[in-house]
């Protein structure tokens, strides 16, 4: 079950705060955030089977993240996800992504498994659910979201997120973290934030908060391992090198 937690204007002074934990196959191998040049560069991981990403910000302020959600059958001809949510960093601003996204998506020029896909430029924030082809778009307003790929959009149960925000951006990142590594059962369905298992769990976790300030004053932290034990690299230095 991978984890989105969005606190849009939730902050004072931060925007923007995005946490994600990612579950995926344990033998799935990636690469870390790193920078992709080109005319709007975007700092995101890398997954190394299909190349695309699950989340990431670009030089426009724009934070994109995907999650995978239920379908009957996963069919092998179906686009990556991750290369869409990498298209989608590419975006100068949040009104071309989203055209370009319905766009794309209602023509059917391609077919993905579905997905959630959301996108936030910390004024304003939209969610894609495609499912069987079909897509929907919703715009969020200031509060806080909350996505997994089990679940619809879900605004009532971001208690455990909610909870005690932190007065800056480290503030908040720092106390978000020991919550992305949390096994008590504070999430929907009583489930947990940080997921053990047999060849399957949460292999990575990020927290990106953009305060007022932009990129320059922005933190980015990201654990390559279950967030519970692997110690999240502070790569705001990266994120700062996006700023025109």
């Amino acid at each position: 079950m991978c984890l989105l937690a969005l606190r849009l204007r939730t902050v004072p002074g931060v925007p923007l705060v995005l946490a994600a934990n990612r579950d995926e196959d344990r033998t799935r191998a990636f690469e870390g955030p790193r920078l992709h040049p080109g005319p709007i560069p975007f700092l995101a991981p890398v997954d190394l089977r299909a190349g695309g990403t699950w989340l990431g910000v670009n030089a426009a302020g724009i934070a994109v993240a995907v999650t995978n959600r239920p379908e009957r059958a996963a069919l092998p001809f179906r686009r990556s996800r991750g290369l869409l949510a990498a298209e989608a960093l590419r975006a100068g601003s949040l009104d071309l992504l989203r055209g370009a996204l319905e766009d794309h998506l209602r023509s059917q020029r391609a077919s993905y498994g579905n997905f959630h896909l959301l996108a936030s430029d910390g004024a304003e924030a939209f969610v894609v659910r495609y499912h069987d082809g079909w897509t929907e778009v919703t715009d969020l307003d200031a509060g806080d979201h909350f996505l997994t790929n089990e679940d619809e959009l879900d605004e009532p149960r971001v208690e455990a997120v909610a909870a005690g925000a932190g007065g800056s951006a480290e503030e908040e990142a720092e106390r978000l973290r020991p919550l992305l590594g949390s096994h008590e059962g504070v999430l929907p369905g009583g489930r947990a934030p940080c997921k053990h298992g047999d060849g399957r769990g949460t292999v990575s976790s990020a927290i990106l908060a953009l305060p007022a300030g932009g990129l320059r004053a922005g933190v980015l932290r990201f654990a390559s391992g279950p967030p519970c034990t692997a110690p999240f690299v502070d790569l705001s230095g990266a994120l700062r090198s996006l700023a025109p």
